[in-house]
């Protein structure tokens, strides 16, 4: 099979996979420069892959995005009836180096959130026919301050899972493991005003959502 014919049903083993279109693009173009090293991956060996990673001056995490990307295109290979194993088992993929994660001083920090009562007027100050997002990303900044939780886990929060009486909210992060994350005065009044000004672009849409942080083009999707 030609290489591009091959590389168009690959793409396709890695759409039923329910892989995202970028990561398609991305170990298709892997798979394409190594199908150009060594056009006939059928009887492709040890020695082939070796040199393939060897003539490329890559950072440890794209080595990792290619030797992903390789091995599931021999597992394609496999499971099409092509070869009768994978050659890349054998390997143990290379490890990127963790950095430490960047993080904002406290006086950033302070700074940041001083700035926010400007925002937090300009918000207020928008025309109503539009969804005021300044509100909903005040909103946003406050409770990732007060709560330490991750983006992915805040943008994945319902209304259900505010309680602005006791000033806590329900998290579900790594594993579906729940807690109780609590905030203070300032958030409180910044998603009192957001769930205001979501409840009114909802009933101006005429939609009904059960997600905290909407946007205005797709409110029924989580943010």
């Amino acid at each position: 099979m030609e290489s591009e014919n091959l590389l168009a049903a690959f793409r396709g083993y890695l759409l039923a996979d329910g892989l995202m279109d970028t990561s398609i693009a991305e170990y298709t173009r892997i798979v394409r420069l190594f199908l150009r090293a060594c056009p006939n991956p059928v009887s492709a060996q040890t020695d082939d892959f070796l040199r393939f990673f060897a003539q490329r001056d890559w950072s440890p995490a794209t080595k990792q995005l290619a030797f992903s990307a390789l091995k599931r295109f021999f597992r394609f290979l496999v499971v099409e009836g092509y070869r009768e194993s994978n050659p890349l088992t054998i390997f143990q993929p290379p490890k990127a180096p963790k950095p430490l994660p960047r993080f904002l001083s406290q006086a950033e920090v302070t700074r940041l959130l001083d700035n926010l009562d400007s925002t937090w007027v300009y918000g207020r100050k928008r025309k109503l026919r539009r969804l005021r997002l300044p509100i909903r990303d005040v909103a946003v900044l406050e409770l990732l301050y007060a709560t330490g939780m991750r983006v992915g886990e805040l943008v994945r929060l319902k209304v259900a899972d505010l309680d602005l009486d006791a000033q806590t909210v329900r998290v579900f992060g790594k594993g579906g493991k729940e807690r109780i994350c609590f905030f203070g005065r300032i958030a409180k009044e910044r998603l009192t005003a957001w769930l205001a000004e979501r409840q009114r672009w909802l009933q101006h849409k005429g939609i009904a959502s059960s997600w905290l942080f909407i946007g205005k083009k797709t409110p029924h999707k989580p943010l």
